[in-house]
């Protein structure tokens, strides 16, 4: 996960304080340097994997029983799982230098279908200063 969510918010107990244990181990271990601490932790840390493994396949579960053929739920689903989305192409030319990123940038945009006059139109009606 990219941002940091509260365990409170789509853990159960047991998966929380797992998780609590393995970050208290784990500072227990860099603090100490022990083996014996790393080790538990590391054990901790493939038990918390677990749990999350566990966790995520039983809420796919439950949202898969949850789709209905009637509703379009299951269609919605299944295209938007098989719909593979177009990558965005590098913005870099052969020598990498700002000219060949802009002119890069535009061939981007005209692959896009995109008018680059259009754009540029609208960029210098905008950045003119107002009549006084």
């Amino acid at each position: 996960m990219d941002r940091h969510i509260p365990l409170k918010f789509f853990l159960k107990n047991p998966r929380k304080q797992l998780i609590r244990d393995r970050r208290a181990t784990r500072r227990r271990a860099l603090r100490s340097g022990a083996p014996e601490h790393r080790r538990i932790a590391n054990q901790l840390s493939r038990r918390v994997r677990a749990a999350l493994d566990e966790h995520r396949q039983e809420t796919w579960r439950r949202f898969v029983e949850s789709l209905n053929p009637r509703d379009n739920s299951l269609w919605k689903t299944q295209k938007a799982l098989k719909t593979r989305r177009r990558p965005v192409p590098p913005l870099h030319g052969e020598q990498g230098i700002v000219r060949d990123k802009a002119e890069a940038f535009a061939d981007s945009l005209t692959a896009w279908n995109c008018s680059v006059a259009r754009i540029s139109s609208t960029t210098r009606t905008r950045n003119t200063p107002p009549a006084p």
